[in-house]
């Protein structure tokens, strides 16, 4: 993910909107900042942030203006809390995904050496590649 966004950008990508600010209803401070930021990264990349360094600091920091809390809450997140996990599965369903499944793994197994393979062995593409897939694929 870029680190530097433009005011207009962040106002395109990191703007939560009516709907979106609907999910996070009754939430401590710092699991609605996590939410949210869970939600926008999520949106963009489409897959979920691993740590808070993650996410843009200019980002976080628009995400705290619009929720009317600081940037700092996300010090308390609990990035490997049940909370977190519950979050990331609301999320999967807001935006139409499921968890990857053992059989999602034999798929993307067979469909790699027919589309890919044949044309491009470069494993940091073919990573990017089999995430694309897993987005096509709304896992």
């Amino acid at each position: 993910m870029k680190r530097n966004w433009s005011p207009d950008e962040l106002a395109v990508h990191w703007t939560l909107t009516d709907a979106e600010l609907h999910l996070l209803p009754d939430r401590v401070d710092h699991n609605r900042l996590g939410f949210a930021a869970h939600l926008k990264f999520f949106e963009l990349e489409g897959h979920f942030p691993t740590s808070p360094r993650d996410i843009p600091a200019v980002a976080l920091s628009a995400l705290a203006t619009q929720l009317h809390i600081s940037p700092t809450a996300l010090i308390h997140y609990d990035w490997s809390g049940r909370a977190r996990k519950n979050h990331r599965a609301q999320i999967r369903t807001w935006f139409g995904f499921r968890p990857f499944t053992r059989t999602d793994g034999q798929a993307l197994h067979a469909w790699l050496p027919r589309e890919v393979f044949p044309g491009d062995a470069h494993l940091q593409h073919l990573s990017a590649i089999g995430l694309d897939w897993c987005r096509d694929q709304h896992l």
